[in-house]
């Protein structure tokens, strides 16, 4: 066996970027993301949720583990070195099938992604190191994207932890879809959390507050379940409860 050099090029080999649709964080969100989790299982309460999320297979992205680049920039006539996560791994699971590690790793340095920036690593976070976006030119995205939505296509929990630097303003904090549609995104609209299944639109009743927040959702045959700081929201549903159809894997 020949051990590879973790290097970006190497771990591009390990997962290609979806044409035309594309799985990408923090799009123009301004603020810090940390401990991002998807798993296949819907959950019903926060006790299940917190569950789901310990099962196999599912895909963290913990920002722990990552190939970090050194940026200069200027401002204000000030030169400093900004150190910047080109490509931040999910955690490795040994053997693990379905949603693994490296096949799926979120990066800004691919040539599919023109007039993007990456977040600023070694922030701190609520649970060790998170990523800072600035909410306008930074963004990762992820190898073998439509590989996860179809994992999950038909129900799952997905959990992260957010501390928005703004209320204001429309924010895409994950979207999938091509140019032409938006099969699946969660936004913060005015500090209030929104998730869009295609046609279909879930908002939260209470906004964020701009500090650490952990946000959890899932949906499936049981409609949509979100928790914000652990406690329910049961926000509106304009399918009122309905199961979730199958989300649309471009």
């Amino acid at each position: 066996m020949q051990a590879e050099p973790l290097t970006i090029s190497n771990a591009r080999k390990y997962g290609n970027v979806d044409a035309p649709a594309a799985l990408s964080f923090g799009r123009n969100f301004a603020g810090d993301m940390d401990e991002l989790n998807i798993s296949q299982g819907e959950s019903t309460d926060t006790t299940h949720a917190i569950a789901e999320m310990k099962l196999s297979p599912n895909w963290n992205l913990s920002f722990e583990n990552t190939l970090k680049n050194n940026q200069i920039q200027v401002t204000n006539g000030v030169t400093k070195t900004v150190q910047i996560d080109a490509v931040t791994l999910p955690d490795d699971v040994p053997a693990r099938t379905g949603i693994n590690r490296f096949g799926y790793a979120a990066s800004c340095d691919i040539p599919e992604i023109t007039s993007a920036e990456c977040p600023v690593g070694n922030t701190i976070g609520l649970m060790g190191i998170a990523d800072k976006f600035n909410g306008q030119t930074t963004m990762l995205q992820v190898g073998n994207g439509s590989t996860i939505i179809d994992e999950i296509k038909s129900g799952g929990t997905i959990q992260m932890m957010l501390k928005p630097e703004k209320t204001s303003d429309t924010q895409t904090i994950v979207h999938y879809g091509d140019s032409s549609t938006t099969n699946f995104q969660i936004q913060l609209v005015n500090g209030i959390v929104k998730i869009t299944f295609g046609g279909r639109t879930f908002t939260a009743n209470n906004a964020l507050p701009q500090a650490w927040n952990q946000i959890s959702f899932s949906y499936g045959a049981n409609g949509i379940k979100f928790f914000q700081n652990g406690i329910l929201d049961p926000g509106t549903d304009s399918g009122n409860g309905a199961a979730v159809s199958t989300i649309t894997i471009n």
